[in-house]
Formats: structure tokens, C-alpha cells, sequence
């Protein structure tokens, strides 16, 4: 049973995750875990550090892959309660009316902790999902419907989310449903032409997280004190590119101050690794190899979301450009595990037009929970 850190990022300011939409008017609430992973090796280069070690471990030329460590996405936090994707399971089997509800089920983007921990353990959801009508039990929405957890963990959200306005009470739990963790909205901006100073309005996708607030990613530590070099071991490279990634900013819009944040190393967190051809989910975007299809992604009761990642590379070598494109398994993907793991690869996605100077590497490794097979009677 491998043991997970947790490291929370605290925005300074704004974030710009890039997501879909025309231009830049729309942004994430997550941070896929090989954006992530690119931001890393980015300033690890950007500060003089040496690309070569992190190809040799996450991309080996052979497909045997024996990472020093495994990451999860970014995903929100609020106070002490973590929120995860929701897992593409069969919630009918778990006492959620899933018919009835499927209007509901269909907002919800994140489960809390406890939630994540009752389906994949196949634990009764009976109650916890609020009623349409009627003050809830067991469980209860935040964020609209965008975010589901129980009842016991309201008292380690924040104190302001907790509390009325007025401070004297506690919220209802129907009425913590109108509360934000986090915000979105489009900021105006103008582009002047360099040639004939004609001037261009576009907005721009703004994410601000509510005080004591942000993300949280884990990291499944396989080799952390082995050597990536100048001294360093895995756990000491990571945490100091950690840091410069927060000075740098995470995101887009760097250059007007979005992305800036502050992170700090928290607690363990113990999840099940899964047996071979038992289920698991993922909570990192997963690229399979060659070997692990068809059989992680066709055998039932497997349920999963493609996503198609594509955009442009940096390079200190030249201009941006458009790197292949590649299609994952979203997180929250139910898939099977083939062999023992790790499953996944790092792909290099330079361009196959032209004469590209280096490898681009993109994360595709699963970080897997084992889910337990629960069929209906």
C-alpha cells in the first residue's frame, strides 16, 4: 500500500489554466497532471539544470519504466478537505439513485476525500447524495452541484464557510451549496498592432481561489533519494523546481502575474495499489503503451473519458511551436490494470516536421487507486 505526499499550492494571485474555448476566454479548475510535469522540467532547464535525467527515468528507451516517482493532477482543496475527480464507476450499485438523479450526478466535477474513499472501496452511498428536496443527511453540495461531500467534513472547511455571515452559526448544509471555493471570470484585454497601432479586444479566463484555499497534487515516491545529479536527489530536484515553478507562476498569462503560488509538503495519504487485471482510477491523465492495449481499455466494466492534448511547446533553442498531439484517459477514468505496473509512458511529442533540437516529453503515467468490482444483484 504505497504511501502518498500531499503538496498544497496557494495562489498568490490569479490563475490561467488553458482549457477549451476560442482564444483564452476559458480556464480550468485543475491542473492535468502532465501540464504539471512539463512546468517542472521547464524551469528545472530554464535554471540550468539537465534534461537528460528526467528522460532516462520517465522515458527509458526500453518500455520497462521504473519512475522515481508517480504524480498526481492538481485538484482543489478548501480548508483540510481534498477533492478528487469523480470516478466513472457504477454509483447505482453503491444505493445512488443514478436515473433519478442524472441531472445532478452530470454537475458534479469532484468528490471530497471521504466520498472518493466510500466508491472506491465499494462503501454504501446511501444518503450521502443531497435529496432534490429537503435538508440533506449525510452528504451535501458546495459550489453549485460542482462539488460533493459529506457531512462530517464540512467542519474542516474554512471558518467563513462554515459560519453564517453573521458569524453566530453554522450554514445549513442546503445553503453551502451556493458557496465558492473557487471563481471564474473574463478579464478584458487589448492587443495593439506593432505596425499600425490598431488595437484588438479579447478576454482572458481568470480563476481566484477563496482564502486558505487552492490546489493539492500527490506524489507516490518510488525512488526519492536517488541521485538525478548536481548533488540532488529526486525528493531535492522536485521541491526545488517546485519552488521555482511558484516564483515563475504556473499557467498562462505569467507575464501580466498570473500563476505565482506558495506550496508546502503535507501529510501521508495510504491508497491501494491494484492487483494485476483488477480495476483502478486514475487520477493522472493516462497514456497507455502498446502493451497495455486493449486489454486496460476494452475489458468491461472499464468506463472512460478521452481527452485530446495538443497546443505548443517552449523551447530555449527557438520560436514556439504546435507539438503532436496525443489522446489520454481522463482522470477519473475506471480502467483495468494490466501486469503490475507502473502503467503509462512519457511520450515525446516534438514535431515530426523539421530538424527539432530535443526531446518534449509529456506525462502519460496512470496514478492508480484500485477501485473494488461491485456488480449489481
Amino acid at each position: 500500500m504505497p504511501e502518498w505526499t500531499i503538496y498544497t499550492l496557494h495562489p498568490r494571485g490569479a490563475l490561467h489554466i488553458g482549457e477549451r474555448g476560442v482564444g483564452q476566454e476559458e480556464t480550468a479548475c485543475r491542473v492535468p497532471a502532465d501540464t504539471l510535469f512539463a512546468a517542472l522540467v521547464t524551469v528545472w532547464i530554464d535554471a540550468g539544470g539537465q534534461e537528460e535525467g528526467w528522460g532516462r527515468a520517465f522515458a527509458p528507451a526500453e518500455e520497462a519504466v521504473n519512475p522515481p516517482f508517480l504524480l498526481t493532477s492538481a485538484f482543489p482543496f478548501a480548508g483540510g478537505v481534498r477533492f478528487y475527480p469523480l470516478p466513472q464507476a457504477d454509483l447505482a450499485s453503491l444505493g445512488v439513485e443514478a436515473d433519478e438523479r442524472r441531472k445532478d450526478l452530470r454537475q458534479i466535477e469532484f468528490v471530497s476525500e471521504g466520498i472518493f474513499r466510500r466508491i472506491v472501496t465499494g462503501q454504501s452511498l446511501a444518503g450521502c447524495l443531497p435529496p432534490a428536496e429537503g435538508d440533506p443527511e449525510l452528504g451535501c453540495f458546495m459550489q453549485g452541484k460542482a462539488l460533493w461531500l459529506t457531512a462530517e467534513e464540512v467542519a474542516s472547511l474554512p471558518e467563513a464557510m462554515r459560519l453564517r455571515e453573521d458569524r453566530k452559526a453554522g450554514r445549513p448544509l442546503r445553503a453551502l451549496e451556493q458557496v465558492h471555493v473557487w471563481r471564474r471570470t473574463k478579464v478584458p484585454r487589448v492587443a495593439v498592432d506593432r505596425i499600425g497601432s490598431a488595437s484588438t479586444l479579447f478576454h482572458t479566463g481568470r480563476l481566484t481561489f477563496a482564502p486558505d484555499c487552492g490546489l493539492w497534487f500527490g506524489v507516490d515516491w518510488r525512488r526519492p533519494a536517488a541521485a538525478l545529479g548536481d548533488g540532488l536527489s529526486w525528493r531535492g530536484a522536485f521541491e526545488r523546481a517546485l519552488s521555482l515553478l511558484g516564483d515563475s507562476g504556473l499557467g498562462g498569462e505569467r507575464s501580466v502575474g498570473y500563476g505565482a503560488f506558495q506550496w508546502a509538503r503535507g501529510e501521508q495519504v495510504a491508497w491501494d495499489s491494484p492487483a494485476p487485471g483488477a480495476l483502478y482510477v486514475t487520477l493522472s491523465r493516462y497514456h497507455p503503451r502498446p502493451s497495455e492495449t486493449p486489454g486496460a481499455l476494452v475489458a468491461d466494466p472499464v468506463s472512460y473519458t478521452l481527452v485530446s492534448v495538443a497546443g505548443y511547446l517552449e523551447t530555449p533553442t527557438g520560436a514556439a511551436q504546435r507539438r503532436r498531439r496525443l489522446w489520454l484517459a481522463a482522470e477519473g477514468s475506471v480502467l483495468r490494470a494490466v501486469g503490475a505496473g507502473p502503467y503509462g509512458d512519457v511520450t515525446d511529442v516534438r514535431p515530426r516536421v523539421g530538424d527539432f533540437p530535443h526531446p518534449v516529453w509529456r506525462y502519460g503515467l496512470a496514478c492508480p487507486v484500485a477501485v473494488r468490482e461491485v456488480r449489481r444483484a
